[in-house]
Formats: structure tokens, C-alpha cells, sequence
């Protein structure tokens, strides 16, 4: 293997760490949001499993459009 092939798998297994992490926090926010007495339908979820997501990452709160 040459040296580009290597650097390409050492980057792509460093992106596939990076999703896997991504999933896994989203995954455990929507299971926090399940938790939450205020998730009391699909929307409610949502918007509290948002919210938890940008807490994990450090996201401040975006303004929303709404329709």
C-alpha cells in the first residue's frame, strides 16, 4: 500500500469514529427525551430531543422559521 492509500484509510476511519460518536449522542438524546414527562407526542419529543442534542454539543439555540 502506498502512502496515499494509507492516509485515505487512517481519514476514513476517522470519519466513520466521528459519525459513530454522532449517532450515539443523538441516539442517547432521543432516549433522554423519551424520559421527559413533557414528550408527550411526536412534536414534543422532537423539539425536547433537539434541545437535548444541542446541549450535548454545545449548540446554541438557533432561531426556528415557523410555517
Amino acid at each position: 500500500m502506498n502512502k496515499q492509500q494509507k492516509d485515505q484509510e487512517k481519514i476514513e476511519e476517522k470519519n466513520y469514529k466521528y459519525l459513530k460518536f454522532d449517532c450515539e449522542m443523538r441516539s442517547k438524546a432521543a432516549e433522554i427525551a423519551m424520559s421527559l414527562p413533557t414528550s408527550k407526542n411526536a412534536k414534543s419529543l422532537l423539539d425536547n430531543s433537539r434541545k437535548i442534542s444541542n446541549y450535548i454539543f454545545n449548540i446554541g439555540d438557533a432561531p426556528r422559521e415557523e410555517k
